[in-house]
């Protein structure tokens, strides 16, 4: 049976292989890594990090995206990570980095163990965005 990924206030669910599909997911062998514009956009707070590559994402299974949609949170759901960010020029813009969102399993210390849900990001692959 298939993961369904329901954006809360939308008619119609996706199916996990149905939105693979329209976001032009790649896959490599751990995880899906969203491509193209359809990718969910989640707010992280960079700064906690419970491993190199895993931060902390949400204490519920539901989050506001950075449209305002409240997305349910499945697991494996390919997600992009963003928070807000200045660049070099001072110019305001996001932080963002392709990943996943995880089950926490509560071993990243203090704060971990009261968040549901993690995001594993592909390490080194920060970039920014303009808004």
């Amino acid at each position: 049976m298939p993961t369904t990924i329901k954006l809360i206030g939308h008619s119609s669910p996706r199916t996990k292989s149905q939105s693979n599909r329209s976001m032009s997911t790649e896959l490599n062998q751990h995880s899906a890594w969203p491509t193209g514009p359809d990718r969910v956009y989640l707010y992280v707070d960079f700064n906690e990090m419970v491993d190199t590559d895993c931060y902390l994402l949400s204490k519920t299974d539901i989050k506001t995206d950075r449209y305002g949609n409240q997305i349910r949170i499945v697991e494996n759901m390919p997600i992009v990570g963003f928070m807000d960010d200045i660049d070099q020029n001072g110019e305001p813009g996001i932080l963002t980095v392709d990943g996943y969102a995880e089950l926490n399993d509560g071993t990243g210390g203090w704060s971990a163990e009261q968040v549901k849900w993690c995001i594993r990001v592909q390490k080194d692959q920060f970039r920014h965005e303009k808004r």
